[in-house]
Formats: structure tokens, C-alpha cells, sequence
């Protein structure tokens, strides 16, 4: 198992700054949230991956968290 850090809501205020601080202590945070452009935006701004999903839907979400 591999320790990964997820950032659900990284687009928002909070999340933002969470992910901007992990970055520059040197962690790489998968970024997530619903909307894939507003997350392909950060993501390209911060050098890192990202996956778009809803929490409203179990089965989707287990799907784009399969390698996470």
C-alpha cells in the first residue's frame, strides 16, 4: 500500500489552500471534486493529478478511486 494524499474540494477556498501547502511541502495531493474543468485548471496550475467525481453517487466514486 502506498500513502497517498486526496484533496476532495480542492477548487474551493479551504481545499485550495490545503492543496498549495501540501505542494509546497513537498507532497503530490490528488486533487478531486465534481467539476473536471475547474479541477483541470488546478491541477495544470499545480503540476498535479486530479479526478473528477460526485460523492452524491457510490458507485462512480468507488470506480475513480479504484487506483487511489
Amino acid at each position: 500500500m502506498t500513502n497517498k494524499l486526496l484533496i476532495y474540494g480542492s477548487y474551493g477556498f479551504t481545499g485550495n489552500l490545503i492543496a498549495r501547502l501540501a505542494v509546497k511541502r513537498g507532497l503530490r495531493p490528488i486533487l478531486a471534486g465534481r467539476d473536471p474543468e475547474r479541477l483541470a485548471r488546478q491541477a495544470v496550475a499545480l503540476g498535479l493529478e486530479h479526478v473528477a467525481f460526485s460523492l452524491d453517487d457510490p458507485a462512480g466514486a468507488a470506480l475513480a478511486l479504484q487506483d487511489v
